[in-house]
């Protein structure tokens, strides 16, 4: 489980983020693009997409004591008129905010990880297994993702 982290911390890490309503020392325990999940200490965070708009069901994830919402700037009808509440974190985009979210709330287990890509015409199975093969070899964890097979 991750600790619970605060809003501050979330506007240093998107840039252009904006809190414009709430405070920034709420503290989020849990993210959720999904309204019917997001309660108590939840960011949520809204999503337009092809049918339905996350925007849409921002007073429902108010009303379920959501701790924080991410919204777009360009959907400022649907978050201006919100109760007090939540901290409301404004971005430009906010799918691809939800990603560094995402990233910020479990502590970037990305920096953590060494990624080799193997292109080319051929060879590429063959060189990914030998490689796998040295590499724990040598004591690393290694994990694989090819056309052949996952590892």
């Amino acid at each position: 489980m991750t600790e619970p982290r605060p809003i501050a911390s979330l506007l240093a890490e998107i840039p252009g983020a904006q809190l414009v309503a709430g405070n920034r020392d709420a503290m989020v325990s849990a993210i959720e693009a999904d309204s019917r999940r997001a309660g108590p200490g939840a960011l949520f965070l809204a999503i337009p997409g092809f049918i339905v708009d996350g925007h849409a069901f921002l007073k429902d994830v108010t009303a379920a004591g959501a701790t924080a919402l991410l919204v777009q700037r360009d959907h400022a009808d649907s978050w201006g008129d919100l109760p007090a509440g939540p901290a409301v974190v404004a971005v430009d985009d906010s799918r691809v905010a939800m990603a560094q979210a995402a990233a910020w709330f479990h502590g970037h287990p990305g920096r953590e990880i060494v990624t080799i890509g193997i292109t080319g015409t051929d060879g590429k199975t063959t060189t990914s297994h030998m490689l796998t093969s040295i590499l724990e070899a040598s004591g690393a964890s290694v994990g694989r993702l090819g056309t052949v097979d996952t590892y």
